[in-house]
């Protein structure tokens, strides 16, 4: 029988709390299951329409309140459209976001990427320093109230759409909205006076404007209040009950001032266009540069070795023999390098070529897929040959490998595939009905002999 006046007298506080917690009765005796209970009948409209002077009772409804704001599935019938379980705060910007709302809040330039699509991306990071309970447990300390403390983590976790800057915000920047309250002055242009060029100002503050923008940027030298586009019914839930709540200056901050002058670079500056990672293709990184890698340091070591040899002997009386030695010595030196078409070039020239091409920085080699002018044609076509040949090798391993063929392991399935497979069931079928076929007639027969002999 305590069950169903239990009921009547929650449903009692419910209708009436406004007069109970006028009452001189001491309500500290409620435990926490009826409290629980009697939170569970009131909305954050409902309860925000009670005022408790005292504090004695409707504190700990706000805290049950604030409890089931936590939950992970939201409550709509009680105002709550989104949850404050994945709320965390970004480690670059500093933005508190959820994770159904993360991807559509910008972050800082350089953690933001251009999809193949041609739209911005934001990849947040969370900050391992942030806890709830210490955000909750700050925000009773600044505000004193549960009341307060309630609406700040609400407009926190909501958030809505403004179709001026064409951005999502959370609640409690409401009014955010960035604007210059003048249109900017673009300057001439060098080519003719009568046509404005793409870079101006704003008289207003002075900032740089472009007349020609990849990415839009929201930002102003005022602020105003967002022109929200309520478009669902979610949308227009958390609008009417932020209009109702906003009047006591709760839910909305006063925007910071400081952002307006922060931000003097564009936007753009420091996005990313190119993917971080590389284009990955059928085959990894080829081996074929090493021969050719091998082959052009010996002969930047061979040659600087002669040249020096070369200069310090020739003034000497034993000139010619120092040349035929180190000649020998760099045989491999003199059958790659082509000094002339016709093999008449004088001493001389050969020296400043020489010396020019030791003062020369070496171009970084290659995985044979370049053609060098310090190395003669046939070297060219031997290094390119070489690579294309272990290319080649490669790709035969890699699809064998692919198939199970490279040490004569077959597949799992048909090289034609299931259907050659089926097929091929099928005729094996074919050839066993017509087979068996001409053996069972003459048995048949026998047996009709044998019986029509029997019968006789």
């Amino acid at each position: 029988m305590m069950e169903p006046l239990m009921i009547d007298c929650l449903s009692f506080c419910h209708a009436r709390l406004c007069d109970v917690v006028r009452c001189s009765l001491n309500l500290s005796c409620l435990n926490d299951s009826i409290i629980t209970r009697l939170a569970a009948m009131f909305t954050n409209l409902e309860l925000e329409m009670v005022r408790d002077k005292k504090e004695r009772l409707v504190p700990r409804l706000w805290i049950k309140l604030i409890q089931s704001l936590c939950e992970p599935e939201p409550e709509a019938l009680r105002g709550h459209s989104y949850s404050l379980a994945g709320l965390f705060r970004c480690s670059r910007c500093g933005e508190y976001l959820t994770n159904t709302i993360k991807s559509f809040i910008a972050c800082q330039p350089n953690n933001t990427r251009l999809t193949r699509w041609g739209q911005l991306s934001s990849h947040h990071i969370r900050d391992s320093l942030w806890n709830m309970n210490n955000f909750i447990s700050q925000i009773f300390k600044e505000r004193r109230s549960w009341r307060r403390v309630y609406w700040k983590l609400w407009s926190h976790c909501h958030f809505l759409y403004c179709c001026i800057c064409e951005t999502h915000f959370p609640v409690y920047k409401m009014a955010w909205c960035r604007f210059h309250p003048l249109s900017p002055n673009y300057l001439e242009s060098a080519a003719d006076d009568f046509i404005p060029g793409p870079i101006g100002r704003y008289p207003c503050c002075g900032k740089k404007a472009f007349r020609f923008e990849t990415f839009p940027e929201s930002n102003g030298c005022h602020f105003r209040e967002h022109s929200v586009l309520a478009e669902t019914d979610r949308e227009r839930q958390i609008l009417q009950i932020m209009q109702v709540v906003s009047d006591d200056c709760v839910i909305c901050d006063p925007p910071d001032e400081s952002i307006l002058t922060a931000d003097i670079t564009p936007f753009w500056t420091g996005v990313s266009l190119t993917p971080q990672q590389c284009r990955q293709g059928l085959l990894p990184a080829l081996n074929a540069g090493e021969h050719t890698t091998k082959v052009t340091r010996q002969l930047g070591q061979d040659g600087i070795s002669f040249i020096d040899d070369f200069c310090s002997d020739s003034s000497g009386s034993d000139s010619t023999d120092n040349i035929d030695r180190q000649g020998r010595k760099n045989n491999k030196f003199f059958s790659e390098i082509d000094f002339s078409s016709d093999g008449c070039e004088s001493e001389k020239a050969g020296l400043e070529a020489l010396h020019t091409k030791k003062l020369k920085k070496k171009p970084s080699v290659n995985s044979g897929r370049n053609w060098y002018g310090d190395l003669s044609a046939r070297s060219n076509q031997d290094h390119q040959r070489e690579y294309e040949e272990k290319a080649l090798k490669q790709i035969t391993l890699q699809m064998n490998k692919n198939y199970g063929l490279e040490k004569g392991i077959l597949p799992a399935g048909p090289i034609g595939g299931f259907y050659v497979r089926l097929e091929a069931e099928w005729k094996d079928q074919l050839k066993h009905r017509t087979s068996s076929n001409p053996t069972s007639t003459p048995s048949t027969s026998i047996v009709g002999k044998h019986k029509n002999k029997y019968q006789s």
